[in-house]
């Protein structure tokens, strides 16, 4: 007989409710062989299995039927003149199939086993009085081996009938074993030998049917136990892995996706009783240092000391703020019925000011710095989730102020949000035909004219209109743009300057600004290379333009990139010279070719005495190392006389033109065909 496949459902009902509560299977006692000694597991084990085993009693109901007709049919063709033979359909089938029709019904799937029990004694009761009643008329009855095999089958029978009530199996097993020993002691009184005989193999079927009966039974109890278990086993595991799914690991508080769900409820709450949700987020950066110093382990470890300092400082606060570590790096303050701003203020400071004081870690003392921002629901966001994103921005904006709480501004918000949107925008922008390149003119300063021209890189957003550079070019280096866009402005600046050249616009360089990024790279000397090969341009005529503050970083690694490219044969500018911190080294060290003076130096020069005498001490120091120099922003006649009397050779700024396009560049300077 096969125990049921099917494991039970997640209903508590079918699983106790702890392990503890339930037998160890390792450890079943034999007391088992009745029932479990809880009885609401013993309840539980009855349930799993009745289903099953009621259906299994059910056809074998059926199957007895079908055995009682086959019996009737030998009997009745091996003694036909026995008619008491016929009492097996008159009484044995109608039992049988009233106990079949009852197990169907509401009170008979309730009581089922007891209605079992009764109906096998019924059965056994009406199949000793047949089988004796054949025995009188010359058949073979119930002191002949066909009694001993009716009642070895009806035994098992018995025992499988009645599935798992291995207790009400036994007391009705016991009791056909006494009723047919009661009937062969009353047919065979005269031939005790031979009843005894008798009497010892229906014993002997009677033990091995209880033993099997038994056995079968513990059996499925273990293994209800061991179901029981992994059950209860998977719901912990689940129960944690939903813990988990809303808590951190290392600390126990909620987690990102467990505070939202908080906040969610909280808002909900604040919005019934009409007042505000202070929410503190606590920024803790220099935490991502040491863990990258000592390890995962001595940042968990300082987490969870932070965490039970915020908790110590909070006590003074009713009711208790509920807290969240919403990242790795990062905490969440929730100010639960707080109206009161200046106690919210207070409390924040408080809490920052705890985990301003050192911790100790072996020996070695950590100081954290935290920084929060404070976001208030509803006046900084219409949900929890936008008022945990206020108090973000209210730290990203203010990271650089010496301040360590900072409060939301929507403008802030705005613009951040503005600069994600240009974000993403520019990563479409060169595909999108958005890009382009302007011309400066650079002009002699001794004829006023042009000798040259700056490629400038411009953005023209679809719907924003002009970018200007000081705030994508940016973008473009912490995108990782720069080299795509970079060398895209180099090809363009190549291929125009060969335009040109070929129109008979006689300019004798391009000058092109150069990333530090780019400068890095190990492969933009080849890519400069590549540009002037595509576009025909020869080395001489190409500038390309850094500033000193990419240099300062790699100095040797600068200087075999910067030796490359002179190997190439084109020049170089050192822009904006004088604004960085290392421009005398600068200029010694590398090997430029031209200076160019920065506009703010030029622009006060002349009413500056200051000014006036760096820009002299910057051209006399380019005259002594034989460089060409470059005056920048030049937007008076005043600003140009000074340059000129000071010998600098070339000028650039708005008196002379603005950044202009190829087109608008080409009607400024008419071109001559080439002869």
């Amino acid at each position: 007989m096969q125990s049921p496949s099917v494991l039970p459902s997640r209903d508590t009902s079918v699983v106790p409710p702890a392990l503890d509560s339930s037998p160890d299977v390792r450890k079943l006692p034999i007391r088992l062989l009745m029932r479990f000694t809880d009885p609401l597991f013993e309840q539980r084990f009855l349930r799993f299995y009745e289903g099953f085993y009621r259906r299994y009693a059910q056809a074998s109901l059926v199957l007895g039927m079908i055995l009682i007709v086959g019996d009737w049919l030998v009997d009745h063709l091996a003694f036909p003149e026995v008619s008491a033979n016929g009492y097996r359909m008159v009484l044995s089938i109608p039992i049988l199939a009233v106990g079949l029709a009852l197990s169907f019904s509401r009170a008979g799937k309730r009581h089922w086993q007891t209605l079992m029990a009764a109906i096998i004694v019924l059965v056994g009761i009406s199949l000793y009085w047949t089988l004796h009643r054949i025995g009188l008329q010359g058949g073979s009855g119930l002191g002949s081996w066909v009694g001993i095999l009716n009642f070895t089958f009806f035994e098992l029978y018995c025992f499988v009938i009645l599935g798992i009530g291995f207790r009400y199996a036994l007391p009705t097993g016991l009791l056909l074993f006494v009723g047919f020993e009661v009937s062969i002691l009353t047919v065979l009184a005269g031939e005790m030998e031979h009843g005894s005989y008798l009497t010892y193999h229906v014993f002997t079927v009677f033990l091995l049917a209880a033993m099997i009966g038994w056995w079968r039974e513990y059996l499925l109890r273990k293994e209800f136990l061991a179901v029981a278990e992994l059950e209860v086993a998977t719901q912990v595991a689940l129960s944690q892995a939903e813990y988990l799914s809303e808590h951190d690991a290392v600390t126990g508080l909620r987690n990102l996706t467990g505070f939202i769900a908080l906040l969610e409820r909280e808002t909900r709450a604040a919005d019934a009783q009409h007042r505000t949700l202070p929410l503190l987020l606590i920024d803790l950066e220099r935490l991502r240092r040491i863990r990258d110093a000592f390890g995962q382990k001595a940042a968990d470890h300082l987490t969870r000391s932070l965490v039970d300092r915020l908790h110590a400082s909070a006590g003074p606060f009713q009711p208790t703020p509920e807290f969240a570590r919403t990242s790795s790096f990062e905490v969440a303050v929730l100010f639960r019925h707080v109206q009161d701003t200046a106690t919210v203020i207070e409390a924040s400071e408080r809490l920052l000011e705890s985990l301003r004081q050192p911790f100790h870690l072996e020996g070695q003392d950590f100081y954290l710095l935290p920084t929060g921002g404070l976001g208030l629901y509803p006046n900084d966001g219409d949900s929890g989730e936008a008022t945990l994103k206020a108090a973000r921005v209210a730290l990203s904006t203010h990271a650089h102020e010496e301040r360590s709480l900072h409060f939301y501004n929507a403008d802030h918000d705005r613009a951040l949000a503005q600069r994600q949107r240009l974000e993403e925008d520019l990563r479409g922008a060169l595909a999108a035909g958005q890009l382009s390149l302007a011309y400066q003119p650079l002009v002699r300063v001794s004829d006023r004219t042009p000798s040259g021209v700056e490629a400038l890189l411009r953005w023209t957003h679809p719907t924003l209109g002009a970018i200007g550079p000081v705030e994508f070019i940016p973008m473009m280096e912490e995108l990782g743009l720069i080299h795509e866009i970079g060398e895209w402005v180099l090809n363009e600046a190549c291929a125009q300057a060969v335009r040109w050249q070929q129109s008979g616009l006689v300019l004798t360089e391009m000058a092109v600004n150069v990333s530090g990024l780019q400068l890095a790279d190990p492969g933009f000397a080849s890519r400069v290379s590549r540009a002037l090969a595509q576009s025909e341009l020869p080395p001489q005529k190409l500038v390309l333009e850094l500033t000193e503050s990419v240099l300062v970083h790699d100095n040797d690694a600068a200087m075999a990139q910067l030796s490359a490219l002179k190997a190439l044969g084109l020049r170089l500018a050192l822009d904006d010279f004088g604004t960085g911190f290392s421009s005398l080294m600068s200029i010694a060290r590398f090997p430029f070719d031209i200076v160019k003076l920065d506009r703010s130096f030029v622009q006060a020069a002349p009413s500056t005495r200051a000014a006036a005498a760096i820009v002299e001490a910057i051209m006399a120091l380019a005259t002594r190392l034989g460089m060409e120099t470059v005056a920048e922003g030049i937007e008076t006649e005043e600003q140009l006389q000074y340059i000129a009397a000071l010998g600098c050779h070339l000028a650039q700024g708005y008196l002379f033109a603005r950044p202009c396009s190829a087109e608008e560049l080409t009607v400024l300077y008419p071109a001559h065909p080439p002869q």
